[in-house]
């Protein structure tokens, strides 16, 4: 599960690098997403929100990308929040955080071993 929340940071860093604002909240969808322990554990790697909604569907994933850019402006950040209701969320624990970044940066100095970024 780690190496699941190492690879998501990895890829927000990237879209970051990009010019992509990924913003402090990460939405969670799928089966995974009902998982506290999981959710807890993604909040601290990426020391961001993680928050499940009451639609966690890929179905409702398209209607908000469709509206965000149909009636938002592009704005999928005001979709999200507009059209999504939080059931939970889990803020990083400082501590916690502080402890994944080095298993992180391990993560990364084993991808980079292998020819990988």
């Amino acid at each position: 599960l780690q190496s699941l929340a190492c690879v998501e940071r990895w890829g927000y860093e990237r879209l970051e690098a990009c010019g992509v604002a990924v913003g402090n909240d990460v939405f969670s969808a799928g089966s995974a997403a009902a998982s506290p322990v999981l959710s807890q554990l993604r909040a601290n790697v990426l020391n961001r929100n993680v928050v499940r909604t009451a639609n966690p569907t890929a179905s409702f994933g398209a209607a908000i990308l469709a509206a965000g850019t149909v009636l938002f402006g592009g704005n999928l950040t005001a979709a999200t929040r507009v059209m999504s209701r939080v059931l939970e969320s889990h803020a990083p624990q400082p501590d916690e955080v502080d402890r994944y970044q080095k298993t992180y940066q391990l993560f990364r100095a084993a991808c980079a071993q292998h020819g990988l970024g």
